[in-house]
């Protein structure tokens, strides 16, 4: 597992491009789970571990951590990433996409 992948979540509501380069896991995938929220998706995302911003993280210090939410870090710096993906329902996730570094079109420094 990669401690440097990114997930981006992609919201039914708000369509984005599926990268061929991103390992790519739509809602289905995680149906038999029962999940209900986004971070019950994220947590059971093969090959990924979620890293909250931390100053102490060499890599992630001042950064949101290494999440993307349609193709963007989340911009709340008071909320916990745990926290803003437990108020997404996981009905309104289209796809979670595994980014690894170096894909193209992706700002992976935030």
């Amino acid at each position: 597992m990669s401690a440097a992948a990114v997930v981006a979540l992609g919201l039914a509501a708000q369509p984005t491009l599926v990268r061929a380069e991103a390992a790519t896991f739509p809602l289905a995938f995680f149906q038999g789970q029962a999940p209900a929220t986004a971070l019950d998706l994220v947590t059971r995302t093969p090959g990924f571990a979620l890293i909250e911003p931390d100053d102490d993280v060499r890599g992630y210090g001042g950064a949101q951590g290494n999440l993307l939410i349609d193709s963007a870090r989340p911009t709340s710096k008071r909320e916990s990433l745990s926290d803003l993906l437990k108020r997404i329902p996981a009905g309104s996730v289209e796809r979670i996409e595994l980014v690894q570094p170096g894909t193209p079109g992706i700002d992976m420094a935030g």
